[in-house]
Formats: structure tokens, sequence, C-alpha cells
């Protein structure tokens, strides 16, 4: 890995923390979410840094490429990082569809309301008059 390769790495994992520390606090990004990105960002500027911690972390695996070390690494973080933004996006599904029978049903009832009120009313103008 050449140095030009490691100083864009390292620029690259500065940027994203400071992206995502001001996507947190333009309150654009919740905290729970921005953990992982800065913990990956982290990562990233290590492996740049240190690049010989890449070259060891692939001999004891067994890849004769670190590069595709690399790449096979990111593509499980995006995999694991899609799966739980599917699970989130499934339970804000079920929590609109529990909300939204609930709101018919309290909307049915005030419309019930309003059909007695306004009953009462006519009858109890009827008797005054």
């Amino acid at each position: 890995m050449s140095l030009r390769i490691q100083v864009l790495a390292a620029l690259a994992a500065v940027l994203v923390t400071i992206f995502i520390l001001e996507l947190v606090r333009g309150k654009k990004l919740r905290e729970e979410y921005s953990i992982l990105w800065v913990v990956a960002a982290a990562l990233m500027l290590v492996l740049a840094i240190w690049k010989e911690s890449l070259f060891a972390i692939s001999r004891f695996l067994g890849v004769h490429n670190a590069n595709s070390l690399l790449f096979f690494l990111g593509f499980i973080f995006v995999m694991i990082y899609l799966v739980h933004l599917s699970m989130k996006v499934s339970l804000l599904t079920e929590n609109s569809k529990t909300y939204s029978q609930h709101i018919g049903l309290l909307e049915a009832e005030l419309e019930e309301m309003r059909k007695k009120g306004s009953g009462e009313g006519r009858s109890a103008g009827r008797v005054e008059g």
C-alpha cells in the first residue's frame, strides 16, 4: 500500500467521522446509528495508518491479498447493517399499521359520540321550543 493511498484512506476516515458527527449535531442522525459509523471510520483509520495490521490479519486468515480482505470486511459490514436497517423498517411498518388501526377506531368512536351529541341537542331543542 503506497503512502498516497494511506493518506487518502486516513483522510477519508477523518472526513467520514466529521460528517457523521455533523449529522448527529444537526439532529439528522440519531446517536445509536452514529456509533457504528464512527467505529467503522476509526477502524478504517487504524488500518490506514498501521498498514501492517491488515497484512497480519490477512496472513492469519490465510487470505493472499490484503485488499480482498478489506473489501470482504466492508461487504460484511454493509450486509450486517442492511439486516439491522431491515429489522428497524419492519418494526416501524408494524407500528405504523397498529397506530393507523388505533386512529381509525378512535375516529369511529368520535364520530359515534358526535352523532349522539347532535341527536341529544335536537331533542333538547324540541323540548325547549
